[in-house]
């Protein structure tokens, strides 16, 4: 009964940019849940105490708080908590200035409308950016740009995520202004972490089909043992 050999350099390398783009998959769901729940605080305390403004908003911002908090006893990364508290603490300021609830995801609508724009930007031009973004990161640089198969993958999977801002845009910015705060409330949790889970999940599908185009592995070198038995023969 003959075993497997050992598996190959290509494998080892596909099996670590799998687990990879699947990590990084999971690690930013956790982010998008995170700043899901200041939503969730905010539209609950807005909905049960009469639509006031400043008790939803403190709620908001004591939620983001907490996880920060709880990311820090858990020597987690904390990065998104810090960002969640600052994206928050804008958009509360930004509400309680205007007295208008619904700019409490005016800031969230403004990085969905960058985000897209900047998705389609890099498409138009020939660099995906999620390639952009990722090929450094897996080792690959930007040589995917040189194999056809690895660079329509980038562009499927770009066009997967300038999907999913498109359409947070398009039925949230309606939305926001005709003031209807408990539907963007609404839209903002069930197009948050729903949506990108799936696009995480496509995008790393796409992906997967096509190996990073890493580096050529450099010669082996001998010991010279070669050429001494060449010269004696």
């Amino acid at each position: 009964m003959s075993e497997a050999g050992p598996p190959t350099r290509s494998d080892r390398v596909a099996d670590l940019v799998e687990q990879y783009e699947l990590r990084e998959a999971v690690g930013g769901l956790r982010g998008v849940v995170d700043s899901g729940l200041a939503s969730t605080a905010f539209l609950l305390v807005y909905l049960l105490d009469g639509r006031r403004l400043v008790p939803a908003i403190a709620a908001a911002l004591l939620t983001t708080v907490a996880v920060l908090v709880v990311r820090l006893v858990r020597h987690e990364p904390v990065r998104q908590a810090l960002t969640g508290v600052l994206v928050v603490a804008v958009s509360a300021t930004i509400a309680v200035v205007t007295g208008r609830a619904a700019n409490f995801y005016v800031v969230g609508i403004g990085v969905q409308i960058a985000y897209g724009v900047a998705y389609l930007v890099s498409l138009a031009v020939g660099w995906p950016l999620l390639g952009v973004l990722i090929g450094p990161l897996l080792g690959e640089g930007f040589r995917w740009r040189s194999v056809p198969a690895r660079r329509r993958a980038y562009v499927w999977a770009s066009w997967i995520w300038f999907c999913v801002f498109a359409i947070r845009v398009a039925i949230q910015v309606p939305l926001y202004l005709h003031d209807h705060v408990v539907s963007l409330g609404i839209s903002t949790l069930l197009l948050g972490w729903p949506l990108f889970a799936l696009a995480a999940l496509l995008s790393w599908l796409v992906l997967r089909r096509v190996p990073p185009v890493l580096a050529d592995p450099e010669p082996e070198t001998t010991d010279g043992s070669d050429e001494s038995d060449e010269a004696a023969a």
